[in-house]
């Protein structure tokens, strides 16, 4: 199955170490992170030549470390920050008409959960995973494993179960977001489209075991301690 790696925003919460680099390019014990979210896909079986990163900031940069050591793996420029919804329309050319996964290059995802969204059928599906801050992040509601909806950075307690940006999509996505509007915040977001695909139940919740922020300075050292020293 395809897959396609978000990785096109600024790293303003990693400022200042993004102020030279893009975030999935910040040294983590001794090599990118973008490398260990590579090195997880390919160990869940994903080839390169069906991965392509979504870039943006400094995109370049990220572009010859690519052609250096990842060579198989192709590079797409979003070249205005419109939003995680734009970034998965850029590559409907890419994706052609199969099914395929989105996973955000800000998180490292275990082996067995990359693994385990890709269903072969025609629903959508969403990674959850259980969080001790889950207002820090999109709260999943659903219902029999049947995706209701998600609220965003929620200030009452709607569950511990979050949304962990892993998604297997199908080409039924892409008339959705081409008939959606910007969200408040003036981007294209992708989980407005996933929440109006479950309004007809299409989208079902995996149940995930392991998610790993890479948003702020102080994840370097947690990251870095978590790591195999591959």
């Amino acid at each position: 199955m395809k897959c396609i790696v978000l990785a096109a925003g600024r790293g303003v919460r990693m400022l200042p170490l993004t102020k030279d680099r893009p975030k999935q390019l910040i040294d983590v014990g001794g090599k990118p992170f973008l490398h260990y979210v590579l090195s997880n896909l390919k160990k869940a079986g994903y080839k390169e030549k069906e991965v392509v990163v979504i870039v943006g900031y400094r995109g370049e940069m990220t572009e010859q470390y690519l052609k250096n050591k990842w060579p198989g793996v192709s590079v797409i420029f979003q070249h205005a920050p419109m939003g995680t919804g734009h970034a998965v329309m850029v590559c409907e050319r890419f994706v052609e008409k199969s099914n395929f996964v989105v996973a955000s290059g800000d998180n490292l995802y275990s082996v067995s959960d990359l693994k385990a969204i890709q269903k072969d059928d025609t629903l959508c599906y969403m990674l959850s995973v259980m969080s001790e801050s889950p207002e820090k992040y999109g709260v999943v509601i659903q219902k029999e494993g049947v995706l209701v909806g998600i609220i965003e950075k929620p200030d009452d307690d709607m569950g511990d179960m979050i949304n962990a940006g892993l998604y297997k999509l199908t080409p039924e996505i892409f008339p959705v977001l081409k008939t959606m509007g910007m969200s408040p915040r003036g981007e294209y977001e992708l989980t407005d489209a996933l929440t109006t695909l479950a309004k007809k139940r299409k989208v079902k919740v995996v149940h995930g075991e392991m998610f790993v922020d890479f948003g702020c300075p102080a994840d370097v050292k947690k990251i870095n301690d978590f790591l195999p020293k591959d």
